[in-house]
């Protein structure tokens, strides 16, 4: 950078994650370059700078580090997310009024735009699982859009801390993954089993206290068929099976 004196349009960074003692890394300064120590040369030289960096970065971290960020977008593939990317510029907004945007690639469902403000602000309803549950795409709950995304999309959060959020109705083009519930149940292998004749189904967990491994144990289930049974913790702050079948389309 030092040796010319071109002003650019935008410079666009894809930092080195291979450090020589660390080996694989993703924090900022671990990377090659360290953006953080040529921030205010990058700013000099351009007017905006585009920052790619590894999805394990936390967020906010990255965002109070770097400062001048104008704008982020967590961007998924199929379902999984693979990059943050951050437009550094110098007259940038307040860290809460940045704005967020969730981007799903290979998914028909539109992705969305939010700012902190807007979560702190958002006051979702709470409600025992309904006809339908959703379980957010992994770039909304990377980017931390817990409640707005209720708000977003009209949905119902099952608790404060599990992210999983229900409607009566189905609520098209949604982020996600979308499932018919066919039972809650208490945590109890008896009452769950009568709904499992083959005793096959995909398990998973949200703010539960118990692993996959050990609920699969506890409740001798054995992984794969077409049911999913989500355990959870419910607005009330009891441990439920919500036992479901992915919706078609979805």
């Amino acid at each position: 950078m030092k040796l010319t004196d071109q002003h650019f349009d935008l410079i666009y960074l894809d930092p080195g994650r291979r450090h020589e003692q660390k080996g694989k890394v993703f924090q900022l300064a671990d990377c090659a370059p360290n953006v953080l120590e040529l921030r205010t040369e990058l700013l000099q030289k351009s007017d905006r700078v585009l920052l790619k960096t590894a999805p394990m970065l936390d967020l906010t971290q990255a965002i109070q580090q770097l400062g001048s960020v104008s704008r982020t977008w967590v961007v998924s593939v199929d379902g999984e997310c693979k990059e943050v990317l951050y437009l550094l510029e110098k007259n940038a907004p307040l860290i809460d009024e940045i704005p967020i945007e969730v981007v799903c690639l290979g998914s028909e469902a539109p992705g969305f735009q939010f700012t902190r403000a807007e979560e702190q602000a958002a006051e979702p309803v709470f409600s025992v699982p309904q006809q339908f549950v959703y379980e957010p795409d992994a770039s909304v709950l990377k980017a931390g859009a817990f409640k707005s995304f209720a708000m977003r999309f009209g949905l119902k959060k099952l608790h404060p801390n599990t992210h999983l959020y229900t409607s009566e109705t189905l609520v098209p083009n949604v982020p996600g993954r979308v499932f018919s519930v066919v039972a809650v149940l208490k945590y109890d292998r008896k009452d769950l089993r009568a709904f499992l004749p083959d005793g096959q189904a995909n398990l998973a967990t949200r703010n539960f206290p118990d692993s996959v491994a050990a609920m699969r144990k506890k409740l001798g289930i054995r992984d794969g068929g077409v049911h999913f049974v989500f355990g959870v913790t419910d607005a009330c702050g009891h441990l439920r099976l919500i036992v479901c079948r992915k919706t078609t389309g979805y």
